[in-house]
Order: C-alpha cells, then sequence, then structure tokens
C-alpha cells in the first residue's frame, strides 16, 4: 500500500510445511511486516534542491529454516550392515542416527532499518541498513553419548542473535565530457552471540561437538570465537613451552596437564573468525575511450588458525623419536637449544610434547586446535580486481556495434600480517560456523586475462 508516494506499507503472510517433522511440528506459519516514509516528498523538504530523494524503511519479518538438504530430519536413518549375520544373500539393517520426534522448526525474527540518500542529481547515493536476527531452536548436528549407540542426531540445540549493519556509498566525483571518476565504497559489520544452548551440561555439549569437528560453543560467546587454551611462549632458560590460565597466571604445563579436574574451564576467547568491519572500494577511471577500474577489498579484526604452520611443525606424529615426521618448515630450524635462547619454537623435547597418554603413547599439546598458538590475525587489505579497457572508436569497427579490448587481472597483492598463503582461506568451503581454519587450503588463483568483447 502506498499514500501519495509519501507512505508505503506492506503486509504478507506464508505457511510452510515439511515432511522433515512430526506431524505436530510440520506447519508453521510466517507474517512480515514494512513500513517506508519518503520525507523528500514533503512540502517541507521541496525547497531543499541538494536532496534527490531521501526515504526511511523498516520491516519485521519472520522466517523458518528446515534444516536444508541432505537428511532426513525427525525421521531415523538405516545402512545395511555387511559385517552382521545376513538372512540369505540379504545384509540387516543397523541404525545410523535415532529418530526425534520433538524436532521443530528453525526460526529467526528479523528486524531491519534503512534509509537511503540521493544528493546532488543522483551523484552521490548512500544507503545504510540495520538489522537484527534472533534464532531460535537452530537445528545442528549434535554429539550424542557413545553408551547410546549413535553418534549424532539433529537437535534444536541453540538460540542465538546476529546483527549488524551495512553502508554503500556511490558517487560520480567528476563526469566530465572526456574525463570520468567514478567512486563505490561499501563497509559491513556482523556480530552473533550464543544467547542459550538446550543442553543439561553446556561445557560438556560444547566440548562434544568439538571433539566432533565443530567449535566449542559456550552461551555468551560469539558462534564463531575462538575458544582456546592460551599459548604464553617459551620459556627462554628451559625451552618448555609456557601457558597462560584463565586468572593470567603462566605455567609450565599444559593446561588439560596443569589442571585435571576441569581444564574446559581455562579455556578463554581469543578471538573470533568473524572480522570487526569488512568491505571494499572501487574507482573507475574513464578518459576518451580508455577505462580503468580497480578494485580494493579489505577486512579487520578476524583471527585465522594457522593450521598449515602447525602441520609443517608437527615432527612427533605420535612418536617422540620424530622417525614419522614429514616435511618441515625451515623455521624449525630455530628452536630452542641453550639457555638464553629466544625464540618461538620451544626445545624438541618438551614438558608439552612428551606427555604420557597410555599405552606407551605420547601426546602433543603444542600441535592442538584447541590451543592459540597458531591463532594469527588476518585482516587484510587486497586488491581484488585491476582492469584496463580500450573501446574501439566507430571509424575503425564502422560495421560493429561495439568492439573493446581489455586486460585484467584479479588477486593481484595483498597486504596482511598473516603468515600463511592467503588470509581468505577456509577449510571448510563456505561453511559460516566452521571458517577460521586454514589447513594446507588452496588460496584464490592469481589470474590474468587479454580478451575482446565485440557487439553486434
Amino acid at each position: 500500500y502506498q499514500f501519495n508516494d509519501l507512505f508505503f506499507a506492506g503486509v504478507s503472510y506464508r505457511l510452510d510445511g515439511s515432511s522433515k517433522f512430526g506431524k505436530n511440528h510440520r506447519y508453521v506459519g510466517f507474517p512480515s511486516f514494512s513500513l517506508g516514509w519518503v520525507p523528500s516528498e514533503e512540502a517541507f523538504m521541496k525547497d531543499i534542491s541538494w536532496i534527490d530523494q531521501l526515504k526511511f524503511r523498516g520491516s519485521l519479518g519472520f522466517t523458518g529454516n528446515d534444516g536444508g538438504t541432505g537428511y532426513y530430519g525427525n525421521q531415523g536413518t538405516y545402512k545395511p550392515s555387511p559385517y552382521s549375520a545376513t538372512y540369505g544373500t540379504l545384509s540387516p539393517l543397523e541404525v545410523t542416527s535415532p529418530n526425534n520426534p520433538n524436532l521443530e522448526w528453525e526460526t529467526t525474527t528479523m528486524i531491519d532499518i534503512g534509509m537511503d540518500l540521493s544528493l546532488l542529481r543522483s551523484r552521490v547515493n548512500l544507503t545504510i541498513d540495520y538489522y537484527k536476527k534472533d534464532t531460535r531452536n537452530s537445528i545442528v548436528s549434535s554429539p550424542l553419548p557413545s553408551f547410546m549407540g549413535f553418534s549424532n542426531q539433529q537437535q534444536n540445540l541453540a538460540d542465538l542473535t546476529n546483527k549488524g549493519w551495512e553502508l554503500t556509498v556511490n558517487s560520480q566525483n567528476i563526469q566530465g565530457k572526456k574525463f570520468g571518476w567514478f567512486t563505490s565504497f561499501n563497509i559491513s559489520r556482523n556480530s552473533n552471540t550464543i544467547n542459550k544452548l538446550h543442553a543439561i551440561d553446556p561445557e560438556q555439549n560444547a566440548r562434544d561437538i568439538e571433539l566432533n569437528g565443530g567449535r566449542y560453543w559456550m552461551p555468551g560467546a560469539s558462534a564463531t570465537s575462538f575458544y582456546m587454551y592460551e599459548w604464553g611462549g617459551v620459556n627462554r632458560e628451559t625451552g618448555n613451552p609456557v601457558w597462560v590460565d584463565k586468572a593470567g597466571n603462566k605455567v609450565d604445563k599444559p593446561i588439560p596437564v596443569a589442571y585435571t579436574n576441569n581444564p574446559n574451564n581455562q579455556r578463554q576467547v581469543l578471538g573470533d573468525a568473524l572480522p570487526k568491519f569488512f568491505g571494499g572500494l572501487g574507482n573507475t577511471f574513464t578518459y576518451k575511450g580508455f577505462e580503468l577500474n580497480a578494485f580494493l577489498s579489505f577486512s579487520y579484526g578476524n583471527m585465522l588458525f594457522n593450521g598449515a604452520k602447525a602441520s609443517m611443525m608437527n615432527y612427533t606424529e605420535g612418536t617422540i623419536s620424530g622417525l614419522n615426521a614429514v616435511n618441515l618448515s625451515t623455521d624449525m630450524l630455530a628452536y630452542w637449544k641453550n639457555a638464553g635462547d629466544q625464540t618461538e619454537i620451544p626445545g624438541l623435547v618438551n614438558t608439552s610434547n612428551n606427555v604420557v597418554a597410555g599405552f606407551g603413547t605420547t601426546t602433543d599439546y603444542t600441535q592442538g586446535r584447541y590451543t592459540s598458538r597458531f591463532l594469527e590475525d588476518a585482516s587484510y587489505i587486497k586488491l581484488r580486481s585491476l582492469t584496463l579497457a580500450y573501446t574501439l572508436k566507430k571509424k575503425w569497427a564502422s560495421n560493429l556495434y561495439r568492439v573493446k579490448v581489455f586486460v585484467d587481472g584479479n588477486n593481484l597483492f595483498t597486504i596482511t600480517k598473516y603468515t600463511g598463503m592467503d588470509p581468505e582461506v577456509s577449510a571448510f568451503g563456505s561453511s559460516a560456523l566452521n571458517t577460521g581454519y586454514d589447513e594446507l587450503t588452496l588460496p584464490p588463483m592469481r589470474t590474468f586475462r587479454l580478451g575482446l568483447q565485440v557487439g553486434l
């Protein structure tokens, strides 16, 4: 609904159903509401010539998620058991995941407030948005106690909040007959918080999720935070690793060894895989038939676990003799050798990698993905793309609508403190919850192209 191009309102309602849920939780209704106001159409702003449009808008919406594809929701799953007794030529079935009749829709309430502003005959356009998403009953594959005979089950595990803001500015800085300069800039911030975990023992639940390849989730922290044991460097006199407990005390033993009663209580939030802000800056310059386009992207405040570096410093491989060590980094040559050595690499045999683990084996705590030793700042500025093009004049291509010759490059250079190959990598692909790990992950390719565009 709209009134005199001043006020706008909208209401919608949808009813969703999914066979992934039991009959008592199958259908859910999702309404949404929106409002808008355009003050630039009001009489009191008609004389402000440099404002072309000013619009405020807001919306409240409810959406749902049934967990996506690839699983059967509340239904149990089965598979043939080839190692069991057979019935003729048929193998019996075994349960791989138990059913969950109490599984419900994951629901999200989203509030969005925004403003659109156009200035100076549309030479400057600005859009700013603030949003907040409250998600209840988040569907997560949750590990089960081993005595139940199953490894995991889809459960409504958590309530989370995502919130942030986005700013976009497009401008025509110079627009002449021969020369033009245009700029596009955007910057965003997003944060999330785990409000509640639907678990009897959140700490044990967090540990179970971590052991099954997920993150260590705790109420009040971010779902993408690094909840770790703090690495404190190397003792110059002994060459042993130094660890820092939650109170800031330094100990010369791994935290799980020094605090055997409840080592997880000594974990700390030591960073987040999500940046504090990120965005991009693009500039386009035109002169006669030439066009130069450059786009920079940036990210600040995100942390990345350098598992590639950890692998290149792993020489124990389950045996303190190092006989099974694979290729190592040359940085290993700077390991501690004598009292007084100042280095970040402990002695080859130390109190943290020669820890008795039973059955004649040892544990190397310096390599764990739950320690901050290889956690690094992954902030960066990257020249994402650079393109130089020339459009031929009509007299040179009179029978064609348009002919453009161009050369471009992508991922040309990166400014970062991260010591790995690229700060943008993610070992778990596009998974937002598992982002922040570099496990010998291939970086984006640097490419160069020379091309011709022809319009008929």
